[in-house]
């Protein structure tokens, strides 16, 4: 927390300036260095260690100790790597953590510790290959086409299906499969929600196609 004069805009605690790794990424220039207040102390953690992991059982904590050693946890201002995932309460609390200050006091929240791990994070060159329309390509336009339109009425149309049926119908067809089409139980959660996206926002759809005449 950075605390200022609020009559001059002068801090009230000295700030240091600390070095920080550069980015590895290819074109991305980080700063060299980043302010960091020396008072007041953080009243939120800064960052995720093992001794903070669960200890439910001593196998449920082992388990929770390797898949945390495969990711980096190094704290605050730390460039995304490529390749290599990250991991902490610092990334989390850009995302969905929050600080708020109501006059005398200030609450800090880790969402993370109530729903779900903390975040974790890479980077990876964009080859296209898990792009809203490459998922779907590889998935989908075997059969429905490049320009979703398949080949009624034995492969339907998939223009406008947003509009047609709910996104949780969209996601039990592709999970579950219906009629001749089989499931796709290869894809991962964050594929299958890209995928169901696309489908119903039409993102890079051929705009020239016409819509299929919806049955009463």
């Amino acid at each position: 927390m950075f605390v200022f004069d609020r009559t001059n805009g002068k801090p009230l605690f000295p700030i240091e300036y600390h070095k920080y790794p550069p980015s590895t990424v290819p074109g991305e220039e980080t700063a060299k260095e980043q302010p960091l207040p020396t008072l007041p102390a953080p009243y939120a953690r800064q960052r995720l260690t093992e001794e903070m992991l669960t200890n439910r059982t001593p196998e449920v904590h082992q388990w929770a100790l390797d898949k945390f050693r495969q990711f980096r946890s190094e704290g605050p201002v730390r460039p995304v790597q490529r390749r290599k995932r990250y991991c902490g309460f610092s990334r989390f609390r850009w995302r969905r953590g929050v600080g708020r200050s109501g006059g005398g006091y200030g609450n800090g929240n880790h969402l993370c510790e109530f729903q779900r791990p903390p975040w974790t994070g890479a980077l990876a060159p964009n080859t296209g290959e898990n792009s809203p329309k490459g998922i779907y390509l590889s998935q989908c336009g075997v059969c429905h086409g490049e320009n979703m339109m398949g080949s009624p009425p034995t492969i339907p149309s998939l223009v406008d299906v947003g509009d047609r049926i709910s996104s949780q119908q969209i996601t039990g067809t592709i999970k579950n499969g219906k009629g001749r089409m089989p499931g796709f139980p290869n894809l991962a959660d964050d594929q299958l929600s890209t995928l169901v996206e696309f489908l119903m926002s039409g993102a890079n759809r051929n705009s020239q196609a016409p819509k299929p005449s919806r049955r009463l």
